[in-house]
């Protein structure tokens, strides 16, 4: 059984065969692979003797292995074909005159059903000859083939006959469905025409209006009917939209009045009083949902003069005009949201909504527009608000972000890990606090410095703690702090003119000169940049002089833990903003910058804020941060070569400074100048546009250690002072003057590129007088106890002071009038409690991380 193919067929390409079985008489089609030779050289064919699977050995011409399920049946070989189909139609059994693919469809063909072709009315005795008796089986496979080749053409005829009445079939069923189809538009017809009279009444009345308002309980009842029509509920809703007005109480009586007569109105108790007709739960009440039900209920209450209820109506503000100068005004919040009152199972609590299209979050204050809110009850959607001020001629347009009533927000996963995170760092500081005041009273050495790194006692004293050394360069101090503080007022200046209502009297003061000289505070931070480029080459060279070796790791781990501590407090903060107050624009301002801090976490912890999303960036001022990280970057690319060729590397930060000096026209110039809406994202906080003071300090870092206490003519330095301080004159009056229209952008941009660095060398100057003595007086004052105390905590004080100023201001109730005096002695108040904070952010969040910081580093 090994070998059950004797090579009978030459032709590899002939896989199937038509054989005549002498047993049974008949004629098969069988692979060639079933074909043997008996041991008397007669053929013979393999035969299974189950035929369930007959079809799928045939088609696989499965090897007859198994000697159990196989017949060994004496044959004689017809003719060889290619194909098993060629091979079935030699055979000429019915069993295989169709292509099927399962044994259920080869038992369907075999046995057709009678019935079906009695159906079909076809009368066979016309034709020439009777077929209906069928032949005997053929005693030979000769005869056999002779008969179905007669049967052959039957068999086509018959074919096509079947191919016409199964288009007949599939025509006769569209027809039926067709039919169906017109059956169900009859009845729809039919019912259409029985419509009741109320729905009758309705469509005509919404296509004349000239039926309405309703006169009688009975077209009352008609009416509520047809509102279960949804093409009529719309087309109603769509009725009362037009009499929509600027204020909600206006707008329900013009709906009310619309819809009933005075004389139905007055037979009609809306609230259910008794022996009256109550209309308060009706259709076409309710189509407003509660919202409706509750201006409704508040209308009534205005008109009994209840006081609650006049109190909500006066925290309605009019509705924002294009011109914001023509209402320059806060809506009474606090009214608004206090209101919490129960009249009559209905509910009232106060909702303000502040207008989404005019809201944004400026850097640039002149953007800034003061808004108007309105005050509506708690079941006012927002769909509601637009719905109903959608007929005035100025749209009110609102989001949920944009409303706020009293109920507290829960807390979401966010907050619930910055309050777990400040229970944790503030228990380690209460205990490391506790730790080192036991060690003091005991006069007993810490175990570990590391226990009392978090200390508020030992960080504190670090703080208040002066350092005289002859090494430092005192004066910087004082140039830190009064920047700080210049910084904090030119900022407080610009927040809080957002909410002024007397801006022409601001206009007015903003061209004189001492509005000139206060807006010129913004350009303070670049002497930040010059000492931060200062102090970075000045202590490396006195590492160089220590003959102390050069640690990248070191460099960039130290800079960014250093940072990094207080920012990270402040993100944590502002992902937290909407639990923290309250206001008429507290909640719009805590979801922008939420938003902005969740979106765009990571490019804010890497300080590629300014790259990355100039447009929103987690904390406005963190621009400052991410420049100077990234020229702290490239530090070392000249810091390196500084220990060897000197010379080069401060012509190569020279041409530096000058590249961004060029970058500043370049940008300003593509951009369109200062006054595009992409300055301040695009020029303002770019690190090429930036980096010119920094070179600038750099320079001066080692020009300062290699030069210091050297001699100079006092002619020489008088004049030196001289042309510096009328340098800062012309850099505040230069970068103050405003020319608009584009045929005045390249001398805008050209304005711009020279302000930042003539600032830079007269704070240069500045510093290397004081440094080097030429200045003594100037000297004294830069470089008081007071200015050491407090440049400690200036990073810290640069780092929250935005945030702060936001929480004042945008918790204000109300507007301000703009006076220039009260707003600059606002600014240093608001420095001064600033700098209190700052104090404690020092001690508790950024001493501790420098601390272990340098612990760390001198293991590595």
């Amino acid at each position: 059984m090994a070998s059950t193919s004797t090579g009978l067929n030459s032709d590899k390409n002939m896989l199937y065969c038509a054989v005549h079985f002498f047993n049974e008489d008949k004629v098969e089609a069988v692979p060639t692979t079933w074909l043997t030779m008996s041991t008397d050289n007669t053929i013979e064919c393999w035969w299974p003797s189950q035929t369930k699977n007959f079809h799928s050995l045939l088609k696989s011409r499965v090897l007859p292995l198994d000697q159990e399920n196989w017949t060994r049946e004496p044959c004689k070989i017809i003719k060889y074909y290619a194909t098993l189909l060629e091979a079935r139609r030699k055979t000429r059994n019915v069993e295989y005159d169709r292509n099927s693919t399962s044994e259920e469809e080869y038992r369907r063909l075999r046995k057709p059903s009678k019935s079906n072709f009695a159906s079909l009315n076809i009368n066979l005795t016309s034709a020439a000859t009777d077929y209906s008796n069928s032949p005997s089986p053929a005693s030979s496979g000769i005869c056999s083939e002779e008969v179905y080749q007669c049967l052959d053409e039957i068999n086509k005829k018959h074919n096509v006959i079947i191919d016409k009445l199964q288009t007949l079939e599939m025509q006769q069923k569209i027809i039926f469905e067709e039919m169906g189809a017109l059956k169900i538009r009859t009845l729809e017809s039919n019912r259409s025409k029985s419509i009741n009279k109320a729905e009758v009444y309705t469509l005509e009345g919404f296509t004349t209006l000239g039926l309405l308002p309703l006169n009688s309980i009975e077209e009352v009842e008609d009416f509520e009917v047809a509102l279960e029509n949804e093409q009529i509920k719309s087309k109603y809703v769509a009725h009362v939209k037009i009499f929509a007005t600027p204020k909600p109480d206006v707008t329900i009586r013009n709906c009310l009045n619309s819809v009933y007569t005075s004389t139905l109105a007055t037979k009609c108790a809306w609230t259910g009083l008794k022996n009256n007709y109550s209309i308060k739960d009706l259709k076409q009440i309710a189509i407003i949902k509660g919202c409706r039900n509750q201006l409704v209920q508040l209308l009534l209450e205005i008109e009994d003069k209840q006081q609650w209820a006049l109190t909500m109506l006066e925290a309605n503000g009019e509705i924002p005009v294009e011109d914001s100068r023509k209402a320059k005004k806060l809506n009474p919040f606090d009214d608004c949201i206090n209101t919490n009152e129960t009249v009559k199972n209905t509910s009232f609590l106060g909702k303000y909504c502040l207008p989404a299209k005019e809201f944004q979050v400026h850097r640039d204050w002149r953007k800034g527009k003061l808004l108007n809110g309105v005050c509506v009850p708690d079941k006012c959607t927002v769909s509601d608000i637009i719905e109903i001020y959608s007929a005035t001629q100025n749209t009110f347009w609102t989001t949920e972000i944009l409303c706020q009533t009293k109920e507290v927000n829960p807390y979401d996963f966010v907050a619930i890990c910055t309050i777990t995170f400040f229970g944790v760092f503030f228990s380690i500081i209460v205990a490391s606090t506790l730790y080192d005041i036991n060690s003091h009273y005991l006069n007993e050495k810490p175990a570990n410095t590391l226990l009392i790194s978090f200390s508020l006692l030992t960080n504190g004293k670090k703080i208040l703690q002066a350092n005289n050394s002859p090494e430092e360069i005192s004066c910087l101090n004082g140039l830190r702090v009064i920047s700080l503080i210049s910084i904090i007022v030119f900022h407080t200046f610009i927040i809080q003119l957002q909410f002024t209502k007397n801006a022409s009297y601001y206009e007015q003061w903003n061209s004189s000169v001492y509005g000139t000289m206060m807006q010129g505070n913004i350009l303070s931070v670049n002497t930040f940049l010059v000492i931060t480029g200062l102090l970075i080459s000045f202590n490396e060279l006195k590492s160089i002089s220590k003959q102390q070796k050069f640690s990248i790791i070191k460099h960039y781990l130290n800079r960014y833990l250093r940072i990094s501590s207080v920012f990270f407090i402040i993100v944590l903060i502002n992902l937290s903003l909407m639990y923290l107050g309250s206001g008429p624009l507290w909640k719009a301002y805590a979801y922008h910058y939420r938003s902005n801090c969740c979106t765009y976490l990571w490019s804010t912890l890497l300080y590629i804020q300014n790259i990355i999303n100039p447009e929103r960036m987690c904390i406005e001022i963190s621009w400052y941060l991410s420049v100077d990280m990234q020229l702290f970057l490239i530090s070392p690319f000249l810091l390196i070569p500084l220990r060897t060729r000197p010379k080069l590397v401060l012509a190569i930060s020279a041409l530096l400074a000058f590249l961004s000096s060029i970058s500043i026209f370049g940008l300003a110039w593509f951009y369109g100048g200062i006054f595009a809406n992409t300055y301040h994202y695009r020029i303002y906080g770019n690190t090429l546009t930036r980096s010119s003071p920094w070179f600038i300090g750099f320079i001066l870092g080692y020009v300062l250690f290699t030069r210091k206490n050297s001699t100079m003519n006092k002619m020489w330095v008088r004049v030196l002072t001289i042309m510096s301080i009328t340098t800062f004159m012309i850099c505040v009056y230069v970068d103050r003057i405003r020319n608009f229209g584009d045929s005045y952008v390249i001398e805008n941009s050209i304005r711009i590129s020279i302000v930042y660095p003539l600032w830079s060398f007269s704070v240069y100057w500045i510093i290397y007088a004081c440094a080097n003595g030429y200045i003594d007086l100037l000297n004294r004052f830069l470089s008081l106890r007071v200015f050491q105390v407090i440049a400690k905590v200036s990073y810290s004080a640069y780092i929250i002071h935005y945030t702060i100023l936001y929480f004042i201001t945008y918790t204000l109730r109300g507007p301000i009038i703009f006076n220039a005096f009260e707003t600059m002695m606002y600014g240093f108040l608001y420095a001064i409690i600033i700098l209190i904070i700052a104090f404690f952010t020092t001690i508790a969040f950024e001493m501790p991380v420098i601390s272990i910081t340098k612990l760390f580093l001198k293991k590595v």
